[in-house]
């Protein structure tokens, strides 16, 4: 038997992302502004928007629930059926189902959004909150003292942007606001590279308050350009905080998933998102940080001189990784993505599906698929990556995960 690793997910309730992003990330501005006309609302929904409100009623039902009811609803629905028996791709058996919790930094320094409305400031969404409630979920849902067939390793959201390098202290010496320096080492610092997977095992489930988390809560670090991230910061303060993150993360093996790509959770503008979220901004950072483990997710993109980017740092450099998160949804969409890796040279193609991770996007995948295990089956049942899948699902992420 052997476990099948999702590398891309996402676990957070509606209370995390802050409005705006949460609505254009499900397209949804102008399905809610049709809606409130009367008569006319009704009558283009059932004729034209059907299936587009049947995807994001399925999506806001599941987000609705607590983390540890969505973890027990997948359990129960998903996961059980496929891996209680074994879920056999290519002739290998898999009895549990690892999935990578990406938690995102919505956390946005208060900015004026339109002067002509009177509430006219971004929300500030502290990644503390969302921190605990994930774990709360986790701990509630291994809570029942029975063998599951999943298990949890979190990924920490991290925006610079929103930290200092140092702690901040008030008058009488407490910590106002926690720097980077720190909050690395509260989550990091005795992240070692020997028996990780089994010390994150040993670590799962087991929360009482934030301040008692420590090393082993996390699995790795997610950075989200899309929010305002920049890989390689013009500014020096900037820079120097990026720098010593990736010096961090390399000395100690710890992995980093990014976001490729226009879309997603996004409050910056398109052009800003597309200069930010380039594989090509990550050019200068691989140079610098030959060892440093970066994933860099979302490998089918819209804009194909991006996947061709992260298809060139993937054969260029040994530590570069991507995933195949929001994408998927059928048969041949794995299969185009198989067929461009295959034109490249037999020794280059080999390179790219060993650094090739499987990545759902689940719940966001919700939007395009009615079930995570939809999902998993579309991608067992595909023509694509012939005896290759379990280089995917397997040997490549415990790679990426535990070196």
């Amino acid at each position: 038997m052997a476990d099948f690793y999702d590398v891309h997910t996402h676990f957070f309730n509606l209370s995390h992302p802050d409005f705006f992003s949460f609505v254009n990330r499900l397209n949804i501005a102008e399905y809610l502004f049709i809606m409130s006309i009367p008569l006319i609302g009704p009558i283009i929904t059932t004729i034209l928007y059907a299936s587009k409100k049947k995807n994001i009623i399925n999506t806001l039902s599941f987000m609705d629930s607590d983390i540890s009811d969505s973890l027990k609803i997948i359990e129960e629905k998903d996961i059980l059926p496929l891996f209680e028996k074994g879920f056999n791709i290519e002739a290998t058996n898999y009895d549990r189902n690892i999935i990578i919790p990406l938690v995102l930094d919505f956390g946005q320094k208060y900015t004026q959004i339109d002067n002509e409305i009177w509430y006219n400031t971004t929300p500030h969404k502290s990644v503390k909150y969302q921190v605990i409630d994930l774990f709360q979920g986790i701990a509630e849902f291994y809570k029942e003292k029975i063998e599951k067939r999943i298990l949890i390793f979190p990924f920490l959201g991290i925006n610079p942007k929103n930290y200092n390098l140092e702690n901040e202290y008030d008058e009488n010496g407490n910590i106002k606001t926690i720097g980077i320096k720190s909050l690395l080492d509260k989550y990091f610092k005795n992240f070692a590279k020997e028996k990780r997977k089994e010390l994150l095992i040993k670590k799962m489930g087991k929360f009482k308050d934030i301040e008692s988390l420590g090393s082993y809560a996390f699995c790795g670090i997610k950075l989200y350009p899309p929010l305002g991230f920049d890989p390689w910061p013009e500014d020096d303060k900037e820079r120097e905080k990026v720098e010593y993150i990736y010096t961090y993360c390399q000395k100690k093996s710890i992995p980093i998933t990014t976001h490729i790509g226009i879309g997603g959770f996004q409050t910056v503008d398109n052009k800003t998102c597309e200069k930010l979220a380039s594989p090509e901004r990550w050019t200068n950072v691989v140079k610098k940080f030959p060892e440093l483990k970066i994933n860099l997710a979302h490998l089918k993109q819209k804009d194909l001189n991006f996947m061709k980017g992260i298809l060139k740092l993937i054969v260029e450099q040994k530590n570069i990784y991507t995933d195949l998160a929001y994408s998927g949804f059928n048969k041949k969409e794995y299969e185009e993505i198989d067929k461009k890796i295959k034109k490249f040279s037999t020794s280059d193609s080999y390179k790219i599906y060993e650094r090739i991770l499987y990545g759902s996007d689940f719940s966001i995948s919700l939007l395009k698929s009615p079930s995570y295990s939809s999902q998993l089956k579309i991608f067992a049942n595909s023509k694509a990556f012939l005896n290759k899948k379990y280089l995917l699902v397997n040997q490549n992420p415990e790679k990426f995960l535990f070196d």
